[in-house]
């Protein structure tokens, strides 16, 4: 089974992995963010010197963790809840909001996973809506959850298993998306717009 894109559904938040870009041997005020010395009258070879790192005779050493210069990138890093704005399931291409580590040289690999804390909070938040009843969750028209017993004439009857999904990722597919199933649905699915619109700014966008 080839997998696609598709596994990904537009409106998840995903956590990426990969290494970063490699900068070298790099200072203190590069490396660490220090302000450096003094560009004064007087200031002899010292502008970007790291200062003291050392201690008194007791303990007569350097603290390990020091900041002090060394090689600079180069690292995994992991960047979490990346909002997911689109899928191009033709060119198997996901479009993520956020930065991405590595350099986009098209050989670094770059790892995507289900964000692990956006569902451990989202499993939180919705236990503590269904107020804490059972493992099923009732959503309302809009797609939001109900508390247990209120009678809602407008009331959708959608249940969805309360196992910590968002309401993104309520229909993903699973074990994993396949170039098969993608075919049924659209070449591009585009999530829907989380910024905040300005009070400024009237409804029709003028």
């Amino acid at each position: 089974m080839k997998l696609s894109a598709f596994h990904f559904v537009p409106g998840q938040y995903v956590d990426i992995r990969a290494t970063t870009m490699g900068k070298g041997f790099q200072g203190v005020m590069r490396r660490w963010n220090f302000s450096g010395g003094t560009a004064s009258h007087g200031n002899s070879l010292a502008h970007r010197i790291p200062g003291s790192t050392g201690q008194h005779q007791d303990p007569g050493r350097v603290w390990p963790g020091k900041k002090m210069p060394g090689r600079m990138g180069g690292k995994w890093r992991t960047m979490p809840n990346l909002y997911v704005i689109r899928v191009d399931t033709h060119l198997n291409l996901i479009f993520v909001k956020g930065n991405v580590p590595g350099p986009d040289d098209g050989r670094t690999p770059v790892y995507i996973t289900d964000a692990k804390k956006k569902l451990q909070s989202e499993a939180i938040r919705l236990q503590l809506k269904s107020g804490g009843q059972g493992d099923w969750v009732t959503l309302d028209a809009s797609g939001k959850p109900l508390p247990p017993g209120k009678n809602n004439p407008q009331q959708a009857q959608v249940t969805v298993p309360n196992i910590g999904l968002g309401r993104g990722i309520v229909g993903l597919p699973f074990p994993a998306g396949s170039v098969a199933m993608a075919k049924r649905y659209a070449p591009i699915l585009v999530a829907p717009s989380t910024r905040v619109t300005s009070p400024w700014v009237g409804g029709d966008g003028a």
